[in-house]
């Protein structure tokens, strides 16, 4: 898991009308606002002692518009667990199987403004569950995804795999049926994972952006699948993101962009994880927190005028979700792993 970690490493109209040739923005990397932080606030965490349900370190959450919780994760393949806005279970979905209904893989979640969820299952399988929790539809996906968010009306918005060959990712949108309706963006050359893998969001005005892991590269596309605006960022300390990430207890592990969140204002969080500031080489046994290896830092970046608003860094693993939503799992006091969900602002002090 430390191994995957390392490597896991249209307001648009009035936007882009008249909009002229684009242009690539070089974004600084000095803050412009001295006095600007990125703020966690806690929502809501979920799990207690008494549940029959758990998590593993990594997992897929959503949050409904009427505050509840849906969480897919790794040791509990074949169940998405629901749980209320206080963090309270309150039931499963699904179970293991290859059947309608029935998960046989870790199944990512998106959300849309009905709060029907969608479930992609591998990559390829595609669920649709409707807000009473039940399994309205089980049927194959029409195309590989690696990444993907919903759009107010459920469709998607997705980093696709094998368009062209093997393992080529591009971005498509998918109808409400799960088949791939558009394909865009310029195919990679590269046979680096990192260059091919793109993470995706959608802000609440209906811009869709994309960041490329490996170049810290940002575009907003428009819904022809036309890209209106990309925007780059030259950093240091992902310099060497290229390199072999090995096993994080024995080897300092490379920065790796992990994915964006978009705020109703339009500025875009980059989320990094990053080596613990404290990190030192442990070995291999006991495998430790992972929190304890790893930081993140998140970057706030306005699009409009091309700066960095801010910079924070974060003593622990924080993971994007949607919206201005994002996640942690936590240890408690007798080793159980909880899940804490975050609301992410910037804070302007």
């Amino acid at each position: 898991m430390l191994r995957d970690l390392g490597y896991v490493s249209v307001l648009l109209l009035t936007w882009t009308a008249g909009v002229p040739a684009q242009k690539v923005v070089s974004i600084p990397a000095t803050p412009a606002c001295a006095k600007c932080a990125v703020q966690l606030s806690a929502v809501a965490r979920l799990g207690n002692a008494d549940d029959p349900a758990g998590f593993g370190f990594l997992a897929y959450v959503v949050r409904t518009g009427r505050g509840q919780f849906l969480v897919s994760s790794d040791p509990f393949i074949g169940e998405i667990f629901v749980y209320d806005r206080s963090g309270k279970f309150v039931r499963s979905i699904g179970r293991r199987g290859g059947g309608p209904g029935e998960f046989n893989g870790t199944a990512r979640l998106v959300v849309d403004a009905q709060d029907t969820v969608r479930a992609v299952e591998a990559g390829l399988r595609y669920h649709v569950i409707a807000p009473d929790h039940t399994i309205k539809r089980s049927t194959q996906l029409g195309g590989r995804v690696v990444d993907l968010v919903a759009e107010p009306d459920g469709k998607l918005f997705a980093a696709t795999q094998g368009t062209v060959g093997a393992e080529v990712t591009t971005l498509s949108f998918f109808d409400l049926a799960g088949q791939r309706s558009k394909t865009f963006g310029n195919l990679p050359s590269s046979s680096s994972l990192d260059e091919q893998r793109r993470h995706v969001a959608i802000g609440p005005n209906g811009n869709r952006w994309s960041l490329s892991p490996a170049n810290y590269v940002l575009e907003r596309w428009l819904p022809d699948g036309t890209s209106a605006q990309k925007l780059t960022a030259d950093r240091d300390w992902l310099r060497e993101t290229n390199q072999p990430a090995g096993d994080a207890r024995e080897r300092k592990p490379p920065n790796r962009l992990r994915g964006l969140l978009v705020d109703a204002q339009g500025r875009l969080y980059v989320f990094v994880i990053v080596a613990d500031a404290n990190w030192k080489p442990i070995g291999q046994n006991p495998d430790p927190e992972p929190n304890k290896v790893f930081d993140t830092l998140i970057e706030v970046i306005d699009p409009k005028a091309g700066t960095l608003l801010a910079r924070t860094r974060v003593d622990l693993i924080v993971m994007p979700m949607h919206g201005t939503f994002a996640y942690s799992t936590l240890e408690d006091d007798v080793g159980e792993r909880r899940l804490q969900v975050w609301n992410v602002s910037l804070l302007q002090r």
